[in-house]
């Protein structure tokens, strides 16, 4: 397994039960699926890099705006739900321990439309029960049984 990648702001995904695909910001502090850290196609830092090799396939809105949020848009333009950690800007006691929805596609990718690395990953990406359509607020610690927690 891989450490946690302490103060990387890195993204990880998971598929919904439609098989739509959210991307996941951690803010170099958001909990992570350990079998994402323990795939050995693609290590977690590098995940983004991928996502941003695949074709525009969609058309990208912002919930809210956020400054410097390209990647965010360029994400969510590849067909990913995206999600971010905004608790590492927050005082401890007004955090949400949840990822919040900041970006969504029309359409969205699905797990079955991945190439090239991202596609070898597939096993290794958690299937969730929900759906990024309903979803506002992610919390992992209620749909992940073994997540990786920042030190």
């Amino acid at each position: 397994m891989t450490d946690y990648p302490i103060g990387i702001d890195c993204v990880w995904i998971a598929s919904d039960s439609t098989g739509s695909l959210g991307a996941f910001v951690t803010g170099g502090e958001g909990p992570i699926p350990t079998r994402i850290l323990s795939n050995e196609w693609i290590d977690i830092v590098d995940i983004e890099e991928y996502i941003e090799i695949l074709p525009i396939c969609s058309k990208a809105e912002f919930l809210i705006p956020i400054k410097g949020s390209d990647s965010f848009l360029s994400m969510a333009r590849r067909g990913f739900f995206v999600y971010d950690w905004k608790d590492v800007h927050r005082k401890r006691s007004e955090c949400s321990k949840k990822y919040e929805k900041v970006a969504f596609p029309d359409p969205s990718l699905k797990i079955s439309d991945l190439t090239g690395k991202l596609s070898l990953m597939a096993p290794s990406v958690v299937v969730l029960d929900l759906k990024f359509s309903d979803v506002e607020f992610f919390d992992p610690a209620v749909f992940i049984d073994s997540l990786v927690e920042s030190p």
